[in-house]
């Protein structure tokens, strides 16, 4: 089974007991580092007119939405999907730092505000993201949505309906990361409905506290 294979990967690889988020942020090049502090200062400059976010500083905001953002890379860099959907991106949270440290992912940034898609849209031409699709769509509005390789999403779904969420968007085999509360911890999603199982959970630090990351997938035999 696809998952039992990526338990294996998970557990013999020691860079993932903990996140690191500074030394994820040293291990960017240059011109990725420069295209996300871009970014940061995109997100200030039309947090009032797309009403992206509640923060106006541009420290809290690298450090709060960018920074912390890159949280899910080392997962992505073990799963190794060819493609990702950033569910409920708005300011493109988390899609577009994962987008800019994984240039050979194709990313697509999903956001139902026609505001926020139209912002997305600034960042994506601004910063010559080549593998960026914007998409002003919410599938878990749809009855059947496209199935998706991987998802990724911060805050877009209540947690309680994660796995209904993974369940609906994802084709077998794939897999939703995201972010919780440090509160959630090892106790996140204790109870998984039939198909779903969860590969980890890692806890990482940041300027605000203590938070975590998740992934999950949907079981199926690979091909």
């Amino acid at each position: 089974m696809w998952y039992h294979r990526c338990v294996n990967r998970v557990s013999c690889d020691a860079r993932l007991s903990r996140i690191d988020l500074d030394g994820i942020w040293d291990s960017l090049d240059g011109r990725a580092q420069t295209l996300l502090q871009r970014f940061g200062e995109l997100i200030l400059q039309y947090r009032e007119s797309a009403r992206l976010t509640g923060l106006a500083d541009l420290p809290e905001i690298h450090e709060v939405l960018v920074r912390e953002s890159l949280a899910l890379l080392p997962l992505l860099t073990l799963a190794s999907p060819g493609e990702v959907a950033d569910l409920g991106s708005g300011p493109g949270i988390p899609g577009i730092p994962l987008a800019v440290a994984l240039p050979e992912v194709r990313v697509t940034v999903l956001e139902r505000s026609e505001k926020k898609a139209s912002f997305l849209r600034i960042v994506v031409n601004t910063l010559e993201l080549k593998n960026v699709e914007v998409a002003g769509e919410d599938p878990l509005a749809q009855p059947h949505p496209l199935p998706r390789e991987c998802v990724v999403t911060r805050g877009a779904v209540p947690l309680p309906r994660v796995p209904d969420a993974a369940r609906k968007l994802l084709r077998p085999g794939g897999h939703l990361l995201g972010f919780a509360s440090a509160v959630a911890g090892d106790g996140l999603f204790a109870s998984l409905p039939s198909g779903l199982v969860l590969i980890g959970v890692w806890p990482y630090s940041s300027g605000r506290g203590s938070a975590c990351v998740y992934w999950l997938t949907r079981g199926g035999e690979e091909q």
